[in-house]
């Protein structure tokens, strides 16, 4: 690239060095803390907003997500470090900064004998309702060769797409839950996970018929369900993002286990299994990976 970047008419300039981009000192420590672990390095130099924006901004993400500063038990961010954050935030994003990211030298390999074999077909979401806003997030195949899709848009659904036929299904949540991730298992049930108010969904296609279970039935624990997988005998595993910890959910006898990384805070997303049914699982904020044995009931990190 020539430095420049032009986004829907926008100039965006790649930058070398990431301390050129996010300069030292307390307040990026604040932002990579509680900012970056969410938004990596992208989405903030991207912005040119001025200090009642960037407080506006910093009060709604606190409502929003439960737990900003990984920091701390309680994840919330003390009075000075917002102060820190603001300070940065304007200082050095304001109207008059540029939009900036992190040059990479590196190119993407490409296999162009493959590529130029490939067929790409977008297929556009529709929108429900006069405020329908759809937001497509993962997508997994089913055993038919249908695409499901968690929508976290509005309304909020699980969405069906056929490829042949191009045919969109919506099954909307009954409450705002903010689907994320999507799985299906041998039976064909279709489960994910939900970041708002702590649960996880199933859904029988054949009926329509939608089932929502709380990640933690006792109610003492908040947090954040993530990305379910399916291991070899059809139980459900999601990651908790906000909480630490790793669910299972034993379909034969409904019962739904809790399982916490040895390190604190570490944000499991994402997750996936191997030959063995050892489930593997990303740490956000720790920079590391994580094996659970379910039969050990133990961690490896």
């Amino acid at each position: 690239y020539p430095g420049r970047l032009t986004v829907v008419d926008e100039e965006v300039e790649f930058v070398r060095g990431y301390d050129t981009v996010y300069p030292p000192g307390p307040g990026r420590q604040v932002l990579e803390r509680v900012c970056m672990s969410c938004h990596g390095t992208t989405f903030i130099s991207m912005k040119q907003w001025d200090r009642a924006t960037w407080s506006a901004a910093i009060d709604t993400m606190s409502k929003r997500v439960d737990g900003m500063d990984t920091s701390v038990p309680n994840g919330k961010m003390s009075p000075k470090d917002r102060q820190l954050l603001l300070d940065y935030l304007a200082d050095n994003f304001g109207p008059n900064s540029k939009k900036r990211v992190l040059a990479i030298d590196a190119d993407m390999p490409l296999d162009e004998a493959a590529l130029g074999k490939a067929m790409y077909i977008e297929y556009e979401m529709p929108a429900v309702g006069a405020n329908g806003r759809p937001i497509g997030q993962n997508s997994y195949f089913d055993n038919s060769g249908n695409v499901w899709t968690a929508d976290r848009g509005t309304p909020n659904a699980i969405v069906k797409l056929d490829p042949r036929t191009a045919k969109f299904e919506h099954y909307p949540l009954p409450e705002r839950g903010i689907p994320h991730g999507i799985t299906v298992d041998s039976k064909g049930m279709v489960w994910w996970g939900e970041t708002v108010g702590f649960k996880f969904g199933r859904l029988d296609p054949k009926t329509g018929k939608m089932d929502r279970y709380p990640i933690d039935p006792s109610g003492h624990l908040k947090g954040r369900g993530h990305d379910p997988i399916v291991d070899y005998d059809d139980n459900i595993w999601l990651t908790v993002i906000r909480g630490n910890k790793l669910a299972k959910f034993d379909q034969k006898t409904g019962k739904i286990s809790l399982y916490e990384p040895p390190s604190p805070n570490s944000l499991p997303y994402g997750a996936d299994k191997d030959k063995n049914g050892n489930i593997w699982i990303s740490q956000f904020t720790q920079c590391r990976m994580a094996k659970f044995d379910p039969k050990e009931e133990t961690f490896t990190e």
